[in-house]
């Protein structure tokens, strides 16, 4: 009974030893990859560009336009053909702010 409880405990500190060096290992290899990850992101953090939507265009700026501004064309007679060169826009876009506008009014009833 001796003996097998010796074997026993010496199977247990044997298994606790392969287990304590191999997450010794597993704890180098984790340092290295997140040094090698962090010098990655750092590499890809210089190269990505400017995020463009943080500043309008200038083109941007001149093409754009709010529905209210069409709806009030709308509402004193001038033609979508009309608003659309006024804005710069195309007459689709006009359409879409009408029908969006529509929308809107029979959600409001």
């Amino acid at each position: 009974m001796d003996a097998v409880l010796i074997v026993v405990l010496l199977l247990l500190i044997m298994l606790s030893w392969a287990l304590f060096s191999s997450n010794l290992k597993l704890e180098k290899e984790l340092k290295e990859v997140k040094k090698t990850l962090k010098k990655k992101t750092k590499k890809r953090n210089v190269d990505l560009p400017e995020p463009e939507t943080a500043v309008m265009s200038k083109e941007e700026t001149e093409h754009s336009f709010s529905a209210e501004e069409v709806m009030e064309m709308v509402n004193q007679g001038i033609s979508k053909e009309e608003i659309s060169e006024m804005l710069s826009v195309p007459v689709s876009k006009i359409e879409l702010v009408i029908k969006f506008d529509k929308i809107k009014k029979v959600q409001q009833i």
